[in-house]
């Protein structure tokens, strides 16, 4: 069945049965998680508290004792000591006073993370404002036998982050956090059911190994074409520039193949550290719950309710333009995509345009995308690439044509044939000036016809989509109940062709990586705005989001 289907399916399923009962391997799961944990079980007015598991002690106490040992031989005179020891022991004792004094309590509305002696910290996230539930097991982690647990809110700095608990306590926070919190937000479609455990899990997509080989091979070969046409540049400027050219493009020819070099090593450093990083990548959906394995060394499963997935992005490089490789990417409203916490929110890697259109639709519950109509952003586009490097261009001529002049002064002052150098100086500034304006304005207007054919933006019952790019092309998925402003922005050149900038800001993202159509028609632009504010205020927007 395609994931279209499966998208369609679980829409339309309301089967009362499924929330009559949990599957006996959840219910045996969560009952010898209760046994294991030491306190009384939790009820819905009873709070429950949980504290780090007593080996969380290990990495600190080591990292104390070594200092200590440093401390030691260097009073003995043993050896000579480096001043960041200072840091690992400081390091080790704040470690080991907030292992012992952690205490996370979960009530009806809230979670609370208190720790401290002297200073003291206290952080509350209520819980319809959890994002999503991180289970990781790092390479210490699971040394130690246990896990780490991070809960993330909105805006990303609101999480709390334990280290380390055993997996008996992270499956009874998580339990308790999926029953109090996460699951009532996930149910926002008419007849979900309720309860965790209480739907099937249904597959949305997982990373095969083809995935990571197309990936790799079209960063491989954009790299290598960088590395060529900079070989080929370099060659160019030795033949025009050098007495002795076969030395020069020989010598040239040694560096490229360098670079090549260098260039093989670190895609196959970064095959490795990808592939670990996101296999197996299997995404899937539970009663509304979003939930992404991945990681190798450091294993990784990440909860998000599906309603406060803010938006997909389908990327694709060169290479994958011309196969129909295409990337899936999400942002939830506690990660914008690009801040460091990319890896976890990768899809899929290299599939076809349907696929990850169908991808994007199950993650969001938004209507078939493939059936909005895209209309191109018009010739506006090439008009305003052309209008903007020109300003820009010259005004780097401008300033470079004043250095110019302010050393031909400089030289006409100091130097004996004074009239030699001041004409050379302005002839290399104007002929620089001149070769680098042309050379700007044709790659100015390569960049705006390519992006005249491709750009695109596509208004739905339910979602917004926006193409554009040119060495990387990419399409953005908003759901318009995720909609938080709409902005119409004119710069300089922009105001010369009538044009402008339709600025979407979602939740989560809003003034980092909003949704932006730039180049547009201005008329357009106003209308679209209306348009969006009114379809996204006939949509309720999700609580918490």
């Amino acid at each position: 069945m395609e994931l279209a289907d499966r998208a369609t399916t679980r829409l339309r399923c309301t089967n009362p049965m499924a929330t009559a009962t949990r599957p006996v391997a959840t219910a045996n799961a969560s009952e010898r998680a209760m046994t294991q944990f030491p306190t009384q079980p939790a009820t819905a007015t009873e709070p429950l508290r949980i504290r780090l598991h007593r080996l969380s002690y290990v990495p600190a106490a080591i990292g104390l004792t070594l200092t200590v040992a440093a401390l030691v031989a260097k009073a003995l005179d043993l050896v000579d000591l480096d001043y960041r020891v200072f840091g690992v022991g400081v390091a080790s004792f704040i470690r080991i006073v907030m292992v012992a004094t952690t205490e996370v309590t979960v009530t009806a509305d809230q979670i609370r993370m208190k720790w401290g002696w002297i200073w003291l910290a206290d952080k509350t996230i209520p819980l319809d404002r959890v994002q999503d539930i991180q289970v990781e097991r790092s390479i210490t982690a699971r040394v130690l036998g246990l896990v780490q647990v991070e809960v993330n809110s909105a805006g990303g700095a609101g999480s709390i982050k334990l280290s380390y608990l055993d997996l008996a306590h992270a499956e009874l926070l998580k339990r308790e956090l999926n029953l109090r919190g996460l699951d009532s937000a996930a149910n926002v479609y008419p007849g979900a059911p309720t309860g965790s455990g209480s739907s099937p899990e249904r597959p949305i997509h997982a990373l095969s190994m083809s995935e990571f080989a197309k990936a790799q091979t079209s960063a491989l070969v954009s790299m290598l074409l960088g590395v060529s046409v900079l070989g080929l540049v370099a060659i160019a400027i030795a033949q025009t520039l050098s007495s002795s050219v076969a030395v020069s493009v020989s010598a040239v020819l040694a560096i490229t193949a360098v670079g090549i070099g260098i260039v093989g090593l670190i895609w196959a450093l970064s095959t490795l550290s990808l592939f670990l990083t996101l296999s197996p990548g299997r995404s899937t959906m539970t009663a509304g719950l979003l939930r992404v394995e991945q990681g190798v060394l450091t294993l990784r499963t990440t909860t998000t309710p599906m309603k406060r997935v803010q938006l997909c992005r389908l990327r694709c490089g060169p290479v994958g333009q011309l196969m129909n490789w295409i990337k899936v990417e999400y942002s939830s409203a506690d990660a914008a995509i690009g801040t460091g916490q990319q890896p976890r929110q990768v899809l899929a890697l290299a599939v076809g345009i349907d696929q990850a259109l169908d991808v994007a639709e199950a993650v969001l519950d938004v209507a078939e995308c493939s059936t909005i109509p895209m209309e191109p952003f018009g010739p506006t586009v090439l008009k305003t690439s052309v209008v903007r490097s020109i300003i820009t261009a010259m005004t780097w001529w401008i300033g470079l044509g004043l250095a110019a002049f302010g050393a031909a002064a400089i030289v006409r002052e100091t130097a004996s044939n004074a009239g030699e150098w001041s004409r050379s100086i302005l002839l290399i500034g104007g002929a620089g000036g001149a070769l680098g304006f042309g050379i700007w304005v044709l790659g100015s207007l390569l960049v705006g016809t390519v992006r005249a054919r491709r750009s695109a933006i596509g208004l739905g019952a339910d979602s917004l989509l926006v193409r554009d790019g040119f060495w990387l092309l990419q399409t953005k998925v908003l759901p318009l109940a995720k909609l938080q402003a709409v902005e119409v922005s004119e710069s300089l050149s922009q105001r010369i062709v009538h044009s402008a900038s339709l600025r979407v800001d979602v939740a989560g993202t809003a003034g980092r990586y909003p949704v932006t159509a730039r180049d547009i028609p201005f008329a357009e632009a106003k209308r679209l705005q209306s348009l969006l504010i009114g379809r996204a205020s006939g949509l309720a927007l999700p609580d918490g989001v």
